[in-house]
């Protein structure tokens, strides 16, 4: 498995793209439980955003026939269907409950594992 050009472009940006995920996640630990609407369309968005563009560079597409800038174009894509979730987590809690027990769900799931073994 490879993330190819994405892989790059984060390379690239890893500055960019690092101060904006410390920014919120300063405000997940000073606000989050006081705003819970605007931490369930952050986390939502991140969250979905993150999963469909790495998964679409990953299991989707071919690493070695794609330039760079197709990251210019996928992510802004990526991440206005996760704000669309984003949106409706905000709207109603239990979108934004399920969404967050999945990831987290998730993460304690692969970290299991990988503790258990291959």
């Amino acid at each position: 498995m490879s993330i190819g050009p994405l892989g790059q472009f984060i390379e690239l940006a890893k500055y960019f793209l690092g101060a904006p995920m410390i920014i919120i996640g300063i405000f997940f630990l000073a606000q989050g439980g006081r705003f819970p609407t605007i931490s369930f369309l952050l986390f939502t968005t991140l969250a979905v955003g993150n999963f469909l563009l790495f998964g679409t560079y990953i299991y989707l597409l071919p690493s070695s026939y794609l330039p760079m800038w197709s990251v210019y174009i996928f992510a802004p894509v990526c991440f206005a269907m996760g704000g669309g979730l984003g949106y409706g987590a905000a709207k109603w809690p239990k979108i934004g409950i399920t969404v967050i027990s999945f990831t987290i769900g998730s993460i304690f799931g692969y970290m299991i594992k990988s503790a258990v073994g291959p």
